[in-house]
């Protein structure tokens, strides 16, 4: 599943997180840059 990634990461603040730490790729690293 790779369609929406910062979409989900809007939805929960705890599950952000843990999204964050899945995606934390190189493909997705908005997470880190948060």
């Amino acid at each position: 599943m790779g369609g929406g990634g910062p979409d989900i990461i809007d939805l929960d603040e705890n599950k952000t997180y843990m999204l964050c730490r899945c995606f934390k790729s190189k493909n997705k690293p908005f997470c880190d840059g948060s």
